[in-house]
């Protein structure tokens, strides 16, 4: 069973491969105002873990969901709350 920490962790280290922060932990923001990630840079991280909800997991992830992108709920707005959206659309705590 894979554990929310397995994904933070998962998160962070994409992060720092693409941007070399070495301050990365679940409260940084991931876009909009002080956020870490570019566009291309954030389909990237998702990219990352679809493939490793299919490769490592045996479930298909699907991004597109109203949620994903809502501009004021977004799970797109910290480390965490993607890694809580991700295991939730997976069925996974």
């Amino acid at each position: 069973m894979t554990q929310r920490s397995d994904i933070v962790s998962l998160i962070v280290a994409t992060i720092r491969e693409a941007k070399g922060e070495a301050t990365v932990d679940e409260s940084a923001s991931l876009i909009g105002e002080g956020g870490l990630l570019d566009s291309q840079e954030l389909l990237q991280l998702l990219l990352v873990l679809e493939e490793h909800a299919e490769a490592q997991l045996h479930a298909t992830f699907d991004w597109t969901s109203d949620a994903a992108f809502s501009s004021k709920n977004s799970p797109l707005r910290t480390v965490g709350t993607l890694a809580d959206f991700f295991l939730a659309r997976i069925g996974t705590k």
